[in-house]
């Protein structure tokens, strides 16, 4: 939530719907196309994660959080 919470300009309406076996889901309001979303959160620099875009389309983005 607090990477989503970084970018208001592009990130709004933020609800969690689902948090099963280690995944989470949101649905979220985005102004922008998620592959420039996905290229905005691959560019910061995270202290505790890397950050892997599985799948950035028309219907969503889904992201893969890493542990440093």
């Amino acid at each position: 939530m607090g990477v989503m919470e970084r970018m208001p300009q592009y990130i709004q309406e933020v609800k969690q719907t689902a948090i099963r076996a280690g995944r989470a889901t949101f649905a979220v309001t985005i102004t922008t196309t998620t592959h420039h979303l996905a290229d905005l959160l691959l560019a910061e620099d995270y202290p505790d994660f890397f950050v892997s875009v599985e799948r950035a389309d028309e219907k969503g983005l889904e992201l893969k959080l890493v542990p440093k």
